[in-house]
């Protein structure tokens, strides 16, 4: 369509081998009976269809410079799903799972040095076949249908923002902000145990270049404040997790508002 307006559809397949971190199960004091190579576990087996278009615009006139854009959906069928239990010491495959979505981006350069960013991904990830008895918790027997259930540990969407800033007065500072968010999820195969959607706002200042200290040296940094709004939030959540007190021990807290300082000091080019 040209090199600046790209449609394309692409199909692919493949087959993975479990990662040595789910084949080697780790010991449990004797509550497992599974130990060195997990007997659970069978290779991966994916296909995947994905349709998109990307574009980049320069516009003659007006108050945008460039705008690019990327559209895209995807699905992907996967056979023997991983699947991890006791809190991610163990794991299996369990049937088909069928992995589907919408993914787009957007980023535009203004006047001024300003530039803004966008990207949102909706999902819809869920177990096809999935039957799975009870044995390692203790009820020989039991069986559980999982089928059309969404898949455990995948959240329903993605969204970031950001707005960069190199001021014209200067060419030396850039100032940015921005905000990422991530939906809803499921921490459980049985859909029961919600891990809550959850957002964080972030400002930074940084060098556009290194900023002379003398002696021929110059110095680059970045100042980064996140969660700006010291918000409460989870960070992330052990998969189909171990019951203490009858209750999940699921959740890992994120870190409240804090700052990250990153600097270099480098050898400055002399001038010709």
């Amino acid at each position: 369509m040209g090199p600046t307006h790209v449609l394309y559809a692409s199909v692919g397949g493949g087959v993975e081998a479990p990662a040595g971190n789910e084949t080697d199960a780790p010991g449990t004091f004797g509550l497992d009976t599974i130990h060195g190579l997990s007997p659970l576990l069978d290779p991966i087996r994916s296909t995947s269809y994905e349709l998109g278009l990307r574009r980049t615009i320069a516009p003659a006139t007006g108050p945008v410079a460039l705008l690019s854009y990327d559209l895209a959906i995807y699905q992907t069928d996967v056979q023997n799903e991983i699947v991890p239990y006791r809190g991610g010491r163990f794991y299996f495959t369990a049937g088909k799972a069928r992995r589907r979505g919408a993914e787009a981006s957007a980023r535009a350069s203004v006047g001024g040095g300003l530039a803004l960013g966008g990207a949102l991904t909706v999902q819809d990830h869920k177990y096809v076949q999935y039957v799975v008895d009870s044995v390692h918790y203790n009820r020989p027997g039991a069986f559980a249908d999982y089928g059309g259930n969404r898949v455990v540990g995948s959240p329903k969407s993605f969204m970031s923002a950001s707005l960069d800033w190199s001021p014209t007065f200067s060419n030396t500072l850039r100032l940015s902000a921005g905000i990422e968010g991530i939906g809803s999820y499921f921490a459980d195969d049985a859909n029961q145990i919600d891990v809550a959607r959850s957002a964080a706002v972030s400002v930074g200042v940084a060098t556009r270049r290194a900023v002379s200290i003398g002696g021929g040296m110059g110095i680059r940094g970045t100042v980064t404040v996140n969660n700006l709004l010291d918000r409460r939030n989870i960070a992330s959540a052990f998969l189909n997790p171990d019951l203490v007190g009858g209750k999940p021990a699921a959740y890992e807290p994120g870190l409240p508002r804090h700052a990250i300082v990153s600097f270099s000091i480098q050898q400055l080019e002399s001038m010709p």
